[in-house]
């Protein structure tokens, strides 16, 4: 037997019908919450790995930690270096592959503003004293967890007679790299 929805406008059925519209109201707000929190940095499960910033031919030269790759080295999909001194992070130099990854060497690093072959860039900016940078670095290792990381590290530059500039990496336990200003040793 099927039956008819009541028509009736009583106060009652109206408080209810309010009660119903937001209780639905606050679960879709609940459920957009969750869906943008794990959607966000802050909401996932993975870490952010460690990347390591050296200094080769009188340039900063960036790679993964140690621990953080294979005695094969790892895949390099994208890096991007910002300065983080003021305001929002600008891009001052990034590299994007445009086709097949690059193999990098455990051994070996990115110079800055080396563009490999098949990996698409912008000019450099020059890195200046008294600015904090962080480079992250987007790639992957072989092995049966392979899969796409970020990894990233701060630092700073000194200038050098030759015109060069020597990176000096922050130290991640340092109030430095929390509060993102350059050491007094680095400046």
């Amino acid at each position: 037997m099927a039956t008819t929805p009541r028509t009736g406008s009583s106060a009652a059925t109206r408080r209810a019908s309010t009660r119903r519209a937001s209780t639905h109201a606050k679960t879709a707000a609940a459920l957009l919450a969750s869906a943008l929190a794990a959607a966000t940095p802050l909401g996932c499960m993975s870490r952010m790995g460690n990347a390591e910033v050296r200094h080769v031919r009188g340039a900063p030269c960036f790679t993964l930690d140690e621990d953080e790759t294979s005695d094969e080295g790892f895949w390099l999909h994208a890096m991007t270096v910002y300065d983080t001194t003021t305001g929002p992070p600008t891009s001052v130099w990034s590299i994007v592959s445009q086709a097949q990854s690059l193999r990098v060497p455990a051994s070996a690093c990115i110079p800055y503003g080396d563009v490999p072959p098949g990996y698409s860039s912008e000019p450099p900016a020059p890195l200046q004293r008294g600015r904090v940078y962080t480079v992250s670095v987007n790639a992957s290792t072989d092995g049966r967890n392979r899969r796409s990381q970020a990894h990233s590290t701060k630092f700073c530059v000194l200038p050098q007679p030759d015109g060069s500039v020597r990176p000096i990496p922050l130290d991640p336990e340092s109030r430095a790299w929390r509060e993102e200003f350059c050491p007094p040793h680095a400046r």
